[in-house]
């Protein structure tokens, strides 16, 4: 699937050349979810027929296609619509957003326990089926190589985006050659 980012053209969703895959998603996520028509009708365009059932199946993908919308967004609009709070999309979306967000306040990485309590209270997960899926997602996540799980000099377990991961071992390496 397209990215939608800000900024970009897209036709009135009540004109043009609509299909019934865009009017479907358009209803879905338009009227139903409280996203505006706008983005809507890019998502609809770039992304054809596919975007509906997409969204229906796994929501938290807005985060990642359309330019603006964040966890805290798509959580409230995905719970409100029948999400479940243990879908393997929403624990997937959260563990990144609370990393994302620790980066935010400043964090490069987390301690692994307290990353993991974190991802717990932001997502309400209390059923030993969910924190069996909060630990599955990590791993995938790492396999997947967006998030690294390291053991950091004080021989303590953290876990960082890794991206952040990366740069920030990269300049430790240029500070090093530096004499810093």
């Amino acid at each position: 699937m397209k990215r939608i980012v800000s900024g970009s053209k897209a036709a009135s969703p009540s004109g043009g050349n609509r299909n019934d895959g865009f009017a479907g998603f358009w209803v879905f996520a338009g009227a139903n979810a409280g996203v505006g028509s706008w983005r809507t009708g890019l998502l609809g365009e770039t992304n054809g027929n596919s975007a509906l059932s997409v969204v229906k199946e796994n929501p938290y993908i807005l985060i990642e296609l359309v330019d603006g919308f964040g966890f805290r967004r798509v959580d409230d609009i995905a719970l409100k619509t029948g999400t479940s709070k243990d879908a393997p999309g929403r624990i997937r979306a959260g563990i990144l957003y609370a990393l994302q967000k620790a980066s935010e306040d400043g964090h490069t990485c987390l301690p692994f326990d307290d990353f993991e309590d974190a991802a717990i209270r932001l997502l309400t997960l209390d059923s030993d089926e969910s924190l069996d899926l909060l630990a599955e997602m990590i791993s995938d996540l790492i396999a997947e190589e967006r998030l690294t799980r390291f053991t950091g000099e004080d021989g303590g377990t953290y876990i960082a985006l890794s991206g952040l991961f990366q740069m920030e071992t990269y300049l430790a390496r240029v500070f090093e050659a530096w004499g810093m």
